[in-house]
């Protein structure tokens, strides 16, 4: 989150009132750990303390807290503190701990989040090693043989779904790490030397429920460390005595990878295979998905998440799918070559995004395939657990919208006697309706002439305009004339939702292409809000389709919302995203037009 530079807003000193207001949500967010007496010390009452109002470099909001020039919380924009690593390093205990190697931390400093095959666990992992966090939980990271946390964060998923993954996945979501921008606010100062247990003390000891996550089981082996090196795939066997004097601003460049978590391979033994046996293990999953978990409904499907929700999914237990250490070594050469067997067709959408869009489930040998039983449990539970992830961003159900006229002051002796008052919310049929019902019960159609409506005193009073005198008008032209003397509002019906009732025409979506210096274009998209669509997981999917920088800021102005810039022309993946995945009407999208036509064959 603070990897890269932010701007700041503005810096003040804070209020003693404010200083009061700072305790109490430090008390609500922390008062386990810290006695009532315990926060005056950290935020004292007559030490230097100030307020930064920063835009991270992605154009979120953020408020740091500093103490004598060293920060030491920061807020998001749903008022949630978060302890700083000069914070921690006065009380480690605070957070619960993840422990991790140093390589690791290497890459988190780049932005990086923590993956749960990079979490140390001593001993056999059990349901209650990793302690009782609920996913969004608060929580810091450690390097193994130092108890001093180098990086905040909030857990991706809770205790339980860690465990039931087998360890696989995103295990934190790294918002501050030591050498970060939001670091170097303060003094610089480097993390203490926190001792942990002792190994000799570790071996005999029973497993006890602790913060610090790397610490929750006892071993039983002396030599189960070095054995836990050899299965991270580290190069060089790193003891713990070692890891205490590690420069922790050395980042490491490389780490290869990360070897199987022990419930993947239950014997301990790190399993390689070859370049075909990888091909023939892409080939079985490749067939297993499109037999078991891809649905018509899911096509078109970008390439990308293909991989990721349904390739991965059907890969055997005990086994990781990694297309680098394949003959094809991109996912695309191997999706060519299924297309070429015509098992699939395959469409590229712009430069680099690639899309299924048709599965010959006819072909012989998918139809001959049959999907080995002793992994079929395997499939059906984590395609299960992949929908339900994966269902917020994919099965989007749009906002119900429904366009309403409100009955102005002037129409209440038209509408009235219907009984609809002044301000009532009527749609467009309802409106034609009391006008038909007005106009059959006075008997003010012309008889020689259907199509025309014979105009009373309320009807013209109502209808027409000042000085204005018509005998008759046609039925469209009244109907017409009487919505433009209504007020225009709408409905918005989110699911589980109550509806709102909002004044004015419906805010449509707008994409428009601003140029920036030289011939360097960008799209900017507003106004996703309302449709409730987040900035920032839109932004986000963009990013990923695209391979493209994105970027979201605040609208001049109160309450007007955020607007996302894409980098490049992007205008018909925007609108596609917005219809295909999110199911936006299109009449809600100003802006689509401006899209790059297909070339005429």
């Amino acid at each position: 989150m603070f990897h890269k530079p932010f701007k700041v807003r503005s810096t003040t000193s804070i209020k003693g009132s404010d200083r009061k207001k700072l305790r109490v949500e430090l008390g609500k967010q922390f008062g386990s750990y810290f006695a009532t007496e315990q926060l005056s010390d950290v935020i004292p009452p007559k030490d230097d303390v100030t307020v930064t109002k920063i835009y991270s470099h992605s154009g979120e909001g953020f408020i740091i807290y500093s103490l004598d020039k060293n920060p030491i919380f920061f807020e998001n924009i749903d008022k949630q503190l978060f302890p700083t690593v000069y914070t921690l390093w006065k009380y480690p205990d605070l957070l619960p701990l993840f422990a991790t190697w140093p390589p690791v931390f290497g890459k988190m400093t780049k932005g990086a989040d923590l993956m749960l095959p990079g979490v140390v666990v001593r001993g056999e992992l059990t349901p209650s090693t990793l302690g009782n966090l609920c996913r969004g939980d608060i929580c810091a990271i450690n390097l193994v043989g130092n108890r001093s946390p180098v990086c905040v964060g909030i857990t991706a998923m809770s205790s339980s779904d860690m465990f039931d993954s087998a360890m696989r996945g995103k295990g934190v979501k790294v918002l501050h790490t030591y050498t970060d921008q939001l670091w170097e606010m303060g003094d610089r100062s480097s993390p203490p030397i926190l001792e942990t247990s002792s190994p000799e003390a570790e071996l005999n000891e029973e497993p006890q429920q602790s913060n610090n996550l790397s610490e929750n089981c006892s071993t039983s082996d002396p030599h189960t460390e070095v054995n836990k090196e050899k299965d991270l795939g580290l190069s060089d066997t790193i003891t713990v005595n070692s890891l205490q004097n590690y420069d922790l601003k050395k980042k490491s460049e490389s780490l290869e990878h990360i070897a199987v978590s022990e419930a993947d391979n239950p014997n301990g033994e790190q399993q390689e295979i070859t370049m075909q046996g990888m091909d023939g293990l892409m080939y079985q999953s490749f067939l297993a998905s499109l037999k078991t978990n891809v649905k018509v409904k899911d096509l078109p499907l970008l390439t990308s998440k293909f991989y990721r929700t349904h390739l991965q999914s059907c890969c055997p237990p005990g086994k990781i799918i990694d297309v680098k250490k394949s003959t094809y070594k991109k996912l695309s050469k191997f999706l060519k070559e299924m297309e070429k067997q015509d098992f699939v067709k395959v469409k590229e959408l712009s430069k680099g995004v690639e899309s299924i869009i048709e599965v010959n489930r006819n072909h012989p040998d998918l139809r001959k395939f049959a999907v080995p039983e002793d992994f079929l449990p395997f499939i059906q539970a984590t395609s299960g657990l992949s929908a339900d992830t994966d269902s917020k961003s994919t099965d989007c159900v749009p906002p119900e919208i429904t366009e309403l006229f409100g009955v102005p002051a002037n129409m209440t002796q038209l509408f009235g006697p219907a009984g609809f008052s002044k301000g009532k919310a009527l749609t467009a049929a309802e409106v034609r309706k009391v006008i038909t019902d007005y106009v059959k019960d006075n008997q003010l159609q012309k008889e020689h002439s259907k199509g025309g409506v014979i105009m009373d005193a309320i009807l013209t009073d109502t209808v027409l305009g000042k000085g204005e005198r018509l005998d008759n008008l046609k039925w469209e032209e009244l109907f017409k004339r009487c919505f433009g003397k209504m007020s225009p509002c709408h409905q918005v019906l989110f699911p589980g939702k109550p509806a709102l009732l909002k004044k004015g025409r419906v805010e449509c979506i707008t994409i428009n292409i601003s140029q920036r210096g030289g011939n360097k274009k960008v799209t900017l998209v507003e106004n996703l809000e309302s449709f409730g669509i987040d900035p920032e997981e839109f932004g986000h999917f963009c990013q990923i389709g695209l391979a493209c920088s994105t970027s979201i800021s605040p609208l001049p102005g109160k309450g007007r919302g955020f607007q996302l810039l894409v980098q490049g022309s992007q205008t018909n993946f925007v609108t596609n995203t917005l219809t295909d995945k999110y199911k936006i009407d299109k009449k809600y999208i100003l802006g689509s037009e401006k899209g790059p036509k297909g070339k005429k064959r």
